[in-house]
């Protein structure tokens, strides 16, 4: 038995692909889910964010695939499950595309440039991608993605990863995050989150940031001490921020974020674009053929639970 925690909609594509198993519609988080449930294909994570685990989990539960790339948000005891894969990677290159438009529209001053009236016609100067330096705290899918669009435009990138060994051509590693402060013009989380990275950017790196910075946040919010980037918007250390992902997710009402003048704030869409779902499901489907045949699932999670950058 198959189970699906995305809507009716996605149950009847998936019935009229697999019509040799059984799908069921289920609700999204642990609610959905039954003893009978050999796989299930998770909703996202807020279905799932500090739920308790499901007495006799994980039954009859052999896999679970989860919809995106991040594992940090789902309960411990999901991952007692045979097997848990993610689908990292399937969104990057609409992610990528979100990154590019923020970073453009900052330097073209949009929606700033815009006028509405004779009186504002008038000469102004916009900014250019072209020779500015990009710094990417992360160079999974969605950082390379990034890195390629950027050379692209001519943008000096340099990543943060584990090695120095450059993760592409035209890229320079740096492995310590406070190399990245003073190099950039834009930078780019898209890393995961981790004991490790949680509040990476913090006082400390936001003080040796060269001034005008631009922030780009579309992996987790808390890789980022949300007070300490308040505090750098107010003093123009940081001249935009960016951001996709807060914490928590939703914000508060009348959280500071949403009404920051600098601030640009979405929610949590980077990843979306038509046929976002569908190629989920191509993904999905292909992942079953492999279980069935006993054949290595992509992009399991290991043992321990871990990310490279």
């Amino acid at each position: 038995m198959i189970a699906q925690q995305f809507g009716d909609q996605t149950g009847a594509a998936l019935r009229s692909r697999l019509a040799h198993h059984l799908i069921i519609d289920a609700a999204p988080g642990p609610e959905g889910w039954s003893h009978d449930t050999e796989v299930l294909l998770a909703a996202p994570t807020q279905a799932w964010r500090g739920k308790p685990r499901p007495r006799g989990w994980p039954g009859a539960t052999r896999w679970v695939q989860l919809p995106g790339t991040g594992i940090d948000a789902y309960p411990e005891w999901m991952f007692d499950v045979p097997c848990v894969t993610t689908a990292a990677g399937l969104n990057a290159p609409f992610i990528a595309e979100f990154v590019m438009a923020t970073m453009l529209g900052f330097e073209k001053r949009f929606p700033e440039a815009w006028i509405k009236a004779a009186d504002d016609w008038k000469p102004r100067m916009s900014g250019t991608l072209h020779g500015k330096r990009l710094a990417l705290a992360g160079v999974g899918a969605v950082g390379t993605a990034v890195a390629r669009h950027a050379l692209g435009f001519g943008m000096h990138v340099v990543a943060l990863r584990r090695t120095l060994a450059a993760p592409m051509d035209g890229v320079q590693a740096v492995i310590d995050p406070m190399r990245l402060a003073p190099m950039a013009d834009h930078l780019v989380l898209c890393m995961p989150s981790t004991p490790q990275t949680r509040h990476v950017v913090n006082e400390t790196f936001l003080a040796a940031c060269r001034p005008g910075l631009h922030i780009v946040n579309v992996a987790r919010g808390d890789l980022i001490d949300q007070e300490a980037l308040l505090r750098a918007l107010d003093d123009g250390t940081v001249a935009r921020a960016s951001l996709d992902v807060a914490t928590p997710e939703p914000l508060p009402d009348k959280h500071p974020l949403y009404t920051h003048p600098k601030v640009r704030l979405t929610p949590h869409l980077a990843w979306s674009a038509p046929g976002a779902v569908v190629k989920l499901l191509d993904f999905f489907v292909g992942q079953l053929g492999l279980f069935i045949t006993g054949q290595p699932l992509k992009n399991r999670v290991p043992p321990p639970l871990s990310h490279p950058l």
